[in-house]
Parts: structure tokens; C-alpha cells; sequence
């Protein structure tokens, strides 16, 4: 079965509107788990369920340096979007944080201010951006994380991971002053708005790709199912066999049983070929000889999950939306395998979605760069993760969506 596919190219994380109002608001279910003998050690077993005797081990990912985009990422400007907001809302508001009226011109010239129907979009000067107070830089990057369109500008690293580089003594002392500079803390993670500034004032190269290396850092899992002589495969294949592929799930399943002692058997080999292909791999860039260019989000991702070959107009946030109301029904129950999972905001905005795969595991990409690589996480990381984009005060909404049609 041919399992190759065309990766993705920078972007932003496209954004899905008003789908199906808040959503249906089921609330995950934290995970928990005991060491036992399993694969490995260090295995974890995950809770009972329809989906099997499942054990999991967290691992994690970098991106290869042959595809980090040193050069490319260093030059790029910094792109701040304010939506709704005219110039004059985004100088008084910023003024509201600190910035002097004259400070905020030096920051925001006219020349750098770019005015749409869905608000300002504005390029910084970085000289002046360099100088700004830490505590006012905070602000400005909380402030910019309620706007969804800037999600693609943060740079996540986990803060126990951030606290090892910036006491590594090995790492120069001016590179950790820079990062310090650049970087504010937000719940588990250290974020960065402006990684271009922080690379760009990072003279070693070493330093760079280090860094680089750090924020494409993925935490991850290896997903494992258990099958011994006395496994209920009918309700194995009941679970995992979906779509065209339940035929494919259903054989494998059923030789495995045959295994006197037992077996275990990696998950990703119950998806189907696109997933299976892009799971713990980063995304290579597109040659643009080989047609338009595509942004491969979460939203493509989730979407041509079961689908061989990928159907491209999923990159447009428009047709999943129509795709989600015309094939799709709202889900009050457990979810199951292959269950579209959005997650929203208080105002109804899809900001990401995922596919779950069982008790609390989900795959999924989150966002679209060349540091966001395809992995299987966990809803609550995901809560935390893009938590982000609302208010202290304010949750996201989680809801579950299936196909009519298996």
C-alpha cells in the first residue's frame, strides 16, 4: 500500500470560525497510569476501555538539522495582528501596558502599520522592539495570544527543558541573557514571540541550531495494544477497524492472536497510510515546482486522517467547514476512535483540532511550521498547550464530532 504524501511549507495556524457555536463541552478525563511489565521499561499501562489492554511510554522528537530553517527563520519580520482593532485602538492599548505614546511610535511607524477589514496587522521595528521593558514585552505577547491569527509566531518550550539550556554553563552567557530577553514564562512553558530577533542576535552558529533544536523538541508516545490467545479480537476490530481500513485492521488482528505468548503491537500500525506515514516525522518544505504551495495544519491533518491520498481543499479552513456540517454529527456520548476532537473558545472559534485515538490519546499537529512535527499527545496537554489564546479567566471547549459515513 503506497503510504507516501506531500508535506507542508512554513505558515500560520489556519483557523476554523464559528463551528457549530461552543461546542458540546464534554470534559476530558486526566491521565493516570501504574508502572507494569510491558514492552519496555518505563511503560505505563493506560486505562481499560473498548479500545484494549493499552501501554504507553513518553518519549520525545527533534527535528533532523538538515531541515532547520536557520537562514530562512532569522530574516523573517516579526508580525504582530491585532483583530478588530484600528491603529489608533492598537496605540492606546498599548499605551494601557506601559509603552510611552513616543516609544510606541518608534515601535509602530506608520510605515510598518497594515490596515484590513479584520483589524492591523503591524511589523515592528526589532531595534526598538530589543529595548522594550521585559515586564511590557510580557504583556504585548499576552496581549497578541488572544488573537489566533499570531500563533504561528510563538515558540513553546517546556520550562522544565528551558531551565536546563539557560543553566547549561556550556551555553554562552550572552546567549542565555538573549533568551532571557526574548522569552517570558506562561504556565509549563517558556514562550518566545519574535524567535527571528532571538536568532538573529545569537552570533554562533553552534548556538543557533541548538536553540532551534530545543523549540522543535516534541513530547510524544509510543502507543501500544496487547493482544494474547484470549483477546476479544471481535471488539478490537469493532474499535479500531474504521473507514476503508477495517478489512486491513481486522486480518492483522486476528494472525496476532495466534501468538502463544502474547504480543505487543505499536498503534501505529492500526492507522491508516497518511497518519501512519507523518506520525514522529517533521514536515519537509514543498518544492513550489510541484504546484501551489500548501499549508498542512491541524485542520488538514484531522481531516484527511482516513483519507488515501489526501484531498488538498482540506487546507482551506472554508471546505472543512462546510466538509464538518455536511458529513459530520456532534458527539454527546464517549468518544471513539477516529472522532474529529475541536477545540474552541468561550466565542465559538475553533482554534485546533485533533483526532482521538483512545482513553485520553489523541493525533495531532499543532501548527504548521517545520518545527511542528506530527505526534500522538494527550488532551489535557493540548488544553494547556493552547490555553494560550484565552484569557486567565476563561477556558477552551472540547468537542467531539463523527462521520456519517463510518
Amino acid at each position: 500500500m503506497n503510504k507516501s504524501v506531500k508535506w507542508l511549507w512554513l505558515g500560520g495556524v489556519l483557523v476554523l470560525l464559528g463551528v457549530f457555536g461552543a461546542g458540546v463541552g464534554l470534559r476530558p478525563i486526566l491521565l493516570g497510569g501504574c508502572e507494569i511489565h510491558g514492552p519496555e521499561p518505563g511503560t505505563i499501562r493506560a486505562k481499560p476501555g473498548p479500545w484494549g489492554v493499552l501501554a504507553y511510554t513518553p518519549i520525545y522528537i527533534s527535528a533532523p538539522n538538515e531541515i532547520l530553517p536557520l537562514r530562512t527563520m532569522e530574516t523573517q519580520p516579526i508580525h504582530w495582528f491585532f483583530g478588530g482593532m484600528s491603529p489608533a485602538d492598537v496605540h492606546r492599548t498599548l499605551s494601557a501596558l506601559g509603552l510611552s505614546t513616543e516609544a510606541c511610535d518608534r515601535l509602530l511607524p506608520p510605515a510598518a502599520i497594515t490596515i484590513s477589514p479584520q483589524g492591523t496587522q503591524c511589523i515592528p521595528i526589532k531595534a526598538e522592539l530589543q529595548v522594550l521593558a521585559p515586564a511590557i514585552r510580557g504583556a504585548i505577547y499576552q496581549l497578541l495570544a488572544h488573537f489566533p491569527e499570531n500563533g504561528a509566531e510563538f515558540k513553546f518550550i517546556p520550562t522544565d527543558k528551558s531551565i536546563v539550556l539557560l543553566n547549561d554553563r556550556s551555553v554562552p552567557s550572552s546567549t542565555r541573557d538573549t533568551i532571557r530577553q526574548w522569552s517570558c514564562g506562561y504556565g509549563k512553558y517558556t514562550l518566545i514571540y519574535g524567535f527571528p530577533c532571538l536568532l538573529s542576535a545569537i552570533p554562533d552558529p553552534a548556538e543557533k541550531t541548538r536553540l532551534m533544536k530545543l523549540v522543535s523538541r516534541q513530547d510524544t508516545y509510543l502507543l501500544r495494544l496487547h493482544i494474547t490467545p484470549e483477546t476479544d479480537i471481535n471488539a478490537l476490530k469493532d474499535y479500531w477497524g474504521r473507514a476503508f481500513w477495517a478489512l486491513d485492521v481486522s486480518a492483522f488482528l486476528q494472525s496476532l492472536k495466534e501468538v502463544s505468548a502474547g504480543t505487543w503491537l505499536d498503534v501505529i500500525e492500526l492507522l491508516p497510510p497518511i497518519p501512519t506515514a507523518l506520525l514522529y516525522t517533521y514536515p519537509l518544505p514543498q518544492n513550489p515546482l510541484n504546484g501551489p504551495v500548501r499549508r498542512h495544519d491541524c485542520h488538514w491533518t484531522t481531516f484527511n486522517f482516513f483519507r488515501d491520498p489526501a484531498d488538498e481543499r482540506y487546507a482551506d479552513p472554508n471546505f472543512v467547514l462546510e466538509k464538518l456540517r455536511n458529513d459530520f454529527y456532534p458527539i454527546y456520548s464517549d468518544p471513539r476512535y477516529g472522532d474529529v476532537i475541536l477545540f474552541s473558545k468561550p466565542d465559538g472559534i475553533t482554534i485546533h483540532s485533533a483526532i482521538f485515538l483512545a482513553d485520553n490519546f489523541v493525533y495531532s499537529k499543532n501548527g504548521d511550521t517545520p518545527l511542528n512535527p506530527w505526534i500522538i499527545t494527550t488532551l489535557p496537554e493540548l488544553l494547556d498547550y493552547y490555553s494560550f489564546m484565552v484569557a486567565p479567566d476563561q477556558q477552551l471547549t472540547v468537542s467531539y464530532f463523527r462521520n456519517k459515513h463510518y
